[in-house]
Parts: structure tokens; sequence; C-alpha cells
């Protein structure tokens, strides 16, 4: 089968809200899913590529889920606020160049 016949029987196979999928994208996936489980030199033999990093630069997907980071940059967050308000009081109404009138 030919890659045209083979693009043509799968866009007529999938429905519409899949028309996107090409068979280079299942050749991603298969590749993606590979690695996950097996690890990338078994993807790049999957594939037949001789080099590694064609397979990693053009099939694998890259993550996309960093390090959870949020109690770092809560805490981060809260540090500012407090130090603001600690300069805050304890610059008082005379640093604001408000007169106390006396």
């Amino acid at each position: 089968m030919s890659l045209a016949n083979l693009r043509r029987a799968l866009r007529a196979a999938l429905p519409d809200e899949l028309r996107w999928v090409t068979p280079h994208s299942f050749r991603r996936t298969v590749a993606t899913v590979v690695r996950d489980g097996l690890g990338p030199a078994v993807a790049q033999q999957q594939l037949s590529h001789s080099k590694l990093s064609t397979t990693e630069a053009h099939y694998l997907q890259r993550y996309s889920h960093g390090p959870d980071v949020r109690n770092t940059l809560d805490r981060f967050a809260a540090d500012i606020v407090a130090d603001e308000s600690i300069r805050k009081v304890s610059s008082g109404p005379e640093s604001a160049g408000v007169s106390s009138g006396v």
C-alpha cells in the first residue's frame, strides 16, 4: 500500500475530530509509548533508526511536565508578602510623608 493510499484510508476511517491524525503522528506516538515503557534505545530500534539522536530529535514527544515547584513558589511569595508587611509596619506614617502634627 502506498503512503497516499494509507493516508486516504486513514482519513476515511477516522471521525472528524481526529482528522489531524496522520501515519507520521502514529509513528511518533508509538515511538513515545515505546520510549516511556522500554527506553529510548528500544524506540530507536522500533523505528529502525541508525542514530538515537534522530529518534530523539524527530520522533519522541518531549516531556512537558516539569517538577512540581508550587510549594517552593508559594513559600517565596509568602516571604515577599511578609517582608512587605514588615516594611510597612516598621516605616510607620512618618516615612510616608505624613506629619504627626506635633
